[in-house]
């Protein structure tokens, strides 16, 4: 049989333990909310990148496909 204080003492061990557990998962979560954020940054700064490629490209090829066959070409000597 357990005397009051031996309850008392085991009650106070899973208050800590449930205490400590709750403030783990806070910063678990924590850490998941900003690598989250970072990696919905690095991926919109991605995204806007390959647009700026892809426009860029989209230029380039257009500026080829024009009919400039009468243009001198430069002398490479």
């Amino acid at each position: 049989m357990m005397t009051p204080e031996q309850v008392l003492i085991i009650s106070a061990i899973g208050g800590c333990a449930a205490l400590l557990g709750l403030i783990v998962i806070a910063a678990l979560a924590g850490l998941i909310y900003l690598a989250t954020g970072f990696l919905q940054r690095a991926f919109r700064a991605l995204r806007r990148h390959r647009v700026t490629r892809d426009d860029d490209l989209s230029v380039c090829l257009a500026i080829d496909a024009l009919p400039t066959t009468d243009h001198p070409k430069e002398d490479l000597r």
